[in-house]
């Protein structure tokens, strides 16, 4: 059914009495009006793909594969998938009170039957409906949704509002998951609405917050790009927003002058190799909050020391260099035959990835670490000469004689001698 013929349907069904009359207030157009509530067959229904809780895994379907065309079976059953898959467990819940209660919250659809509000109902109403273990009585019932009905009038962007204040004001809404939010924000600032306005309807607490929102999504499109992976969002590592958020505020102090030894034509520099680095530290997954934090975060940071900072950064980017060239996103995806395989084999490059650079990482944020924590102790020389002494203690002297670099053994070792003969000349 297309969307002339759907939009006949509806307006046939407008024609007979309402299912509840003026039962759903909505604020549409700058006045709160009364809607009535129609009993509305699937079948006159279509998905909206422009979800926002599901926007991560359309855009990156469409960039691994295709455009979706709701219009088609196809398209219909992808998009149901997506929207149960991205909360199952809750709504899981929801479906087993559909079951026993009905549909209790009514929806909202556009003229022609796009659903503006209720697309998750809407899926698990067709799961219902189609469940042989369900009662007929209750598979009968879930053959139809619940919902006003906008006027032919209602633009994109009246809808978008709708669904906007619906979905993240209402109905002990399932949250959306910080990328989903971040990127219908960035959405609705694309399609013309003001940063105060995004602010009111997703629920932003202040004009800031949308403006950090914003800012994310650009470390994310970066991060992609950095990858191979631009437009497929579900390339983010879970879990990873708090790591953005903390690499926002380190770029924001570093373009505010906040880290003083940062020279004003140094920065881009720093910024550059910050978020190289962090990326990097994102896409591998395994360090902690704390260890992260220690990158950039605080006075006690490789980033607030210029000499911890500048070695680490040298020290980093000399054991990435040899990395070998990972395989284009391209050449990976084009043996998928479905957004399973898509995402298995990506999954793979990433595994790839992560167990060739995990050790020279893990070595350059090692020494880095080491050398942090001993200048928090630069005034207590005892406490640092006794880690001295347990280190040295440490080393295998059978290893030494048949080590193979021992022209930088010998260097070290001078270093060392250097350092207490400065010493006891302190002393």
């Amino acid at each position: 059914m297309n969307a002339l013929e759907r939009k006949t349907k509806l307006a046939e069904i407008q024609s007979h009495s309402p299912e509840a009359a003026n039962a759903l207030k909505l604020p549409y157009q700058g006045e709160t009006r009364a809607f009535n509530v129609y009993k509305i067959p699937l079948d006159f229904l279509v998905f909206n793909k422009e979800n926002g809780r599901i926007a991560s895994l359309v855009k990156s379907y469409v960039r691994e594969h295709q455009a979706i065309d709701v219009e088609t079976q196809e398209g219909s059953e992808l998009i149901a998938k997506f929207l149960y898959n991205a909360h199952k467990d809750r709504n899981d819940i929801t479906r087993d009170d559909i079951i026993n209660n009905g549909q209790l919250q009514y929806g909202i659809v556009t003229s022609d039957g796009v659903i503006v509000d209720g697309n998750r109902r809407v899926t698990l109403l067709i799961s219902i409906a189609n469940d042989t273990r369900v009662s007929q009585q209750v598979r009968d019932r879930s053959k139809f949704f619940l919902a006003a009905i906008l006027p032919e009038e209602a633009n994109p962007k009246d809808i978008l509002r709708l669904e906007t204040q619906f979905q993240m004001g209402a109905d002990g809404k399932v949250d959306y998951n910080p990328i989903e939010k971040y990127l219908h924000a960035v959405d609705m600032l694309n399609k013309g609405f003001t940063i105060e306005e995004i602010k009111s309807y997703m629920g932003f607490k202040k004009v800031q917050d949308v403006r950090q929102a914003i800012e994310i999504v650009k470390l994310m499109d970066e991060y992609l790009i950095t990858y191979d992976y631009e437009g497929i969002y579900t390339q983010i590592p879970s879990g990873s927003e708090d790591r953005l958020l903390k690499l926002n505020d380190a770029i924001k102090k570093i373009k505010e002058g906040g880290i003083s030894w940062i020279p004003t034509d140094g920065k881009d520099e720093v910024i550059n190799d910050l978020k190289t680095i962090c990326f990097d530290f994102i896409r591998l997954g395994e360090y902690n909050q704390e260890e992260y934090r220690s990158i950039m975060q605080g006075n006690y940071s490789f980033l607030a020391n210029e000499s911890i900072w500048k070695k680490f950064v040298k020290s980093y980017f000399d054991k990435v260099e040899n990395v070998s060239e990972e395989k284009p996103t391209e050449k990976v995806l084009e043996t998928s035959k479905s957004d399973e395989d898509s995402t298995r084999l990506l999954r793979a490059r990433d595994n790839e990835w992560k167990s060739t650079v995990k050790e020279v990482i893990s070595e350059a944020f090692t020494e880095s670490k080491i050398s942090l924590d001993n200048s928090k102790d630069k005034d207590e020389p005892l406490k640092l000469l006794k880690k001295a002494i347990n280190a040295l203690s440490s080393i295998n002297h059978e290893t030494i004689k048949y080590a193979e670099n021992k022209m930088e053994l010998n260097e070290r070792i001078q270093e060392i001698t250097d350092l207490i003969e400065g010493l006891k000349t302190d002393i």
